[in-house]
């Protein structure tokens, strides 16, 4: 009789301890976004006037929104009508939620003409999601005469 008291008290002691032990099956749909929401990226500054030959400083915002580790590739280019030209690139690994900022220091090339163009960024992250921002700026050239 204390044998099969014993036996049903470990069963049902078993029986209440599974729930605590056992894992739900993780769904990957409703933990995290689907892998084209995973970064967020936006331009945050840059100047309104850039000069043809010269390095500007320009600050690019990311957050990762997924829960694995991401390693984003930033390319910033200058574009107009059916023109486009890479002219900085960098680099950042988010482990969490929080935002990084990016400080680049693209450079104007020397031979572009003057005028309205987009600078444009595109944030890749190695997963395949991209996240595309533009502002528009004015490109000048220096003046190169010298005061009299």
């Amino acid at each position: 009789m204390e044998r099969r008291l014993i036996a049903t008290i470990v069963i049902l002691l078993g029986i209440l301890a599974t729930p605590l032990y056992a894992q739900r099956p993780r769904d990957v749909d409703v933990d995290r976004p689907h892998d084209r929401d995973c970064i967020r990226a936006a331009i945050f500054r840059n100047p309104d006037v850039l000069v043809a030959g010269d390095h500007f400083v320009m600050v690019v915002g990311i957050q990762n929104r997924c829960r694995h580790i991401a390693l984003v590739n930033v390319d910033i280019y200058l574009a107009r009508d059916n023109f486009r030209v890479q002219i900085g690139a960098g680099q950042v690994l988010l482990d969490g939620p929080e935002a990084e900022m990016l400080y680049l220091r693209p450079l104007v090339p020397r031979r572009i003409r003057s005028g309205r163009y987009s600078l444009v960024m595109v944030a890749r992250e190695h997963g395949g999601s991209a996240e595309l921002d533009r502002t528009a700026v004015f490109v000048r050239h220096q003046d190169r005469r010298r005061p009299h």
